[in-house]
């Protein structure tokens, strides 16, 4: 009985230390991505302003993008 026990505790505890390592491979796979997403859009956002600069044109906001929720963390 002892021994079925400490098998079932030992496994289950290699469960979790591989489910925290697939946790953890996949959060810097997201960071990744978001990282690079944030990257492309600054970079959009600096050619929109080189053009709106280049074409003397005043950016303006639409008016759906005062309904836009802040995202909830800072951008690099």
């Amino acid at each position: 009985m002892f021994f079925l026990d400490f098998e079932s505790e030992r496994e289950t505890r290699k469960n979790k230390e591989q489910s925290d390592l697939i946790n953890q491979e996949l959060l810097k796979r997201i960071s990744g991505q978001v990282a690079q997403l944030l990257t492309l859009v600054n970079s959009m956002d600096d050619r929109l302003r080189r053009l709106e600069h280049k074409l003397n044109v005043q950016p303006r906001l639409l008016p759906e993008e005062d309904n836009i929720p802040k995202l909830p963390f800072k951008t690099i």
